[in-house]
């Protein structure tokens, strides 16, 4: 038998943890796309085979609420409960409402589609990619629309937009790939924008592009999602007749415009929202110049993020009582009406049952969008508020203790240890259960911004104003001296 020498011994095992290590990287990478792909493909589905809303379906509902709850319990983020067959025996061994069972995962399945901006508690180093010296470093500014947030996709023949709990909003062709009988576009093909609509204009503004003739561009930067969203309105929608160009770039500080939209045979218009250079000129615009919809805050955009699901520190939203009519003017019209008896600030919270150590479940956890647990509850409280149970749908059954649940809560402010990693509420109070079309909770960012926004208006706190905006992209950016890099640098020489 041959002996190896120490020597190669130890690189081989050297070269078998570097392999292993670049295995592991690409199987992550594989199971990604993978559980991308079978959303999608589910999400553009469900979307296509849904009826009109408000169409009449009669015995076919049952068939119809099975379908959707194995497609949801289906996808990968449910796959550990065995699968569409084992979850359907899971609803019917439960057995309490059905259907409402059936809205709730729905409602979870579309909104984990959704990308979330975080609010803009503090102002990103790079915001000003002209002044700072970090490469790929520079973000978008666009004024974000008041509306309804939806998902749009084209396929199949037809164009069906949904809201983040799923419902569908309209169903029309279009003049998008595979938008319509007219429309061309590859076989089984689809096309997915990230919109929100304007009722008041009948128009679909377009936030993002996610999808065009089948190209996932999840894993594209946002600068050229950007570029290509208003290329392909300009090239192919502009060519078919169905409107303008997507527009030029937007002067010293734009670098896109609205006025491009493309009109659909329903009525409804398309076109993508103007973004700007975040300097002081695309601030401005963005924040004061005209714009054919009513402003409900700004959205920030990092230029190098790909689109990620879920809560995103890349996309960041901003507000203030000038840009966005119902900013802090919702709550104080409650505490008139509630005659000021309940804190100035409201909220909603995830209420889920909590596991101790032994593993056995015991009572609530309150927790954010973002994963940020602010407190428990004990099932006795949470009866109190006359919830915690739902009855069983069959006959004479008996009520069953509520897994999780959507809450509003009443709020004084909000505090941030962010050495020790510590949030906290102070004066939470109970208002009441979300309805079954609310999908998701808030998230940390948006509980701490207006706490330290209904602060600043009172006592000069510490909430992020137009003002500091406009300095922050005003003043360059000095690139950080680390210790660790003069260390480094030290013991290399």
């Amino acid at each position: 038998m041959r002996r190896i020498p120490p020597k190669q011994k130890a690189a081989s095992a050297y070269t078998s943890a570097r392999e292993h290590r670049r295995a592991a990287v690409l199987q992550r990478q594989r199971a990604a796309r993978r559980e991308l792909t079978y959303n999608l493909r589910a999400l553009i589905s469900n979307a296509i085979d849904k009826e009109e809303p408000g169409a009449e379906t009669g015995e076919d509902d049952s068939r119809q609420d099975q379908a959707l709850e194995e497609t949801c319990d289906g996808a990968p983020m449910a796959m550990d409960e065995g699968g569409a067959q084992g979850s359907t025996q899971y609803f019917d061994e439960k057995g309490a409402h059905p259907n409402k069972r059936v809205r709730g995962k729905q409602a979870q399945f579309y909104a984990s589609q959704f990308s979330i901006p975080e609010w803009m508690v503090d102002i990103p180093r790079d915001l000003n990619g002209h002044l700072s010296t970090e490469e790929g470093g520079g973000w978008f500014v666009m004024p974000r629309p008041e509306g309804k947030r939806c998902l749009m996709v084209a396929s199949g023949g037809i164009t069906v937009t949904q809201l983040m709990n799923g419902e569908v909003l309209h169903r029309f062709p279009s003049a998008l790939p595979n938008g319509s009988p007219r429309a061309k576009g590859p076989k089984d093909g689809w096309t997915l924008l990230d919109c929100i609509y304007s009722e008041a204009s009948r128009t679909y503004f377009v936030l993002d592009l996610l999808c065009w003739r089948k190209m996932e561009l999840y894993d594209c930067t946002c600068e050229f999602r950007f570029f290509i969203l208003r290329s392909k309105f300009e090239e192919e929608l502009g060519r078919s007749g169905a409107g303008g160009g997507a527009g030029g770039a937007g002067g010293a500080g734009g670098a896109g415009g609205a006025g491009g939209g493309a009109e659909a045979a329903g009525g409804y218009l398309l076109e993508p929202l103007p973004y700007f250079e975040c300097d002081s000129n695309g601030l401005r615009r963005a924040y004061g110049d005209y714009a054919p919809f009513v402003r409900d805050g700004l959205l920030f955009w990092s230029k190098q993020s790909y689109v990620e699901i879920g809560p995103s520190p890349l996309v960041l939203l901003w507000k203030d009582m000038k840009c966005s009519r119902y900013f802090l003017r919702e709550t104080q019209q409650q505490q008139q009406q509630q005659h000021h008896h309940h804190p100035p600030l409201s909220c909603v919270l995830l209420v889920q049952k909590a596991k101790g150590e032994d593993g056995e479940k015991s009572g609530y956890v309150l927790s954010t969008l973002d994963d940020v647990v602010l407190g428990r509850t004990t099932l006795e409280e949470v009866n109190a508020w006359g919830l915690g149970q739902v009855q069983d749908g069959r006959a004479g059954g008996e009520r069953e203790e509520e897994e999780q649940m959507l809450i509003r809560f009443w709020y004084e402010g909000a505090t941030e240890d962010e050495k020790n990693n510590q949030q906290q509420l102070h004066g939470l109070q109970f208002d009441r259960k979300c309805s079954s079309k609310r999908a998701v909770a808030d998230a940390w960012s948006k509980l701490l911004f207006h706490a330290r926004a209904k602060k600043g208006i009172r006592e000069g706190g510490t909430a992020v104003t137009f003002d500091t905006l406009l300095q922050a992209v005003e003043r360059p950016v000095q690139k950080e001296v680390r210790e660790e890099s003069n260390d480094v640098e030290g013991m290399m020489c």
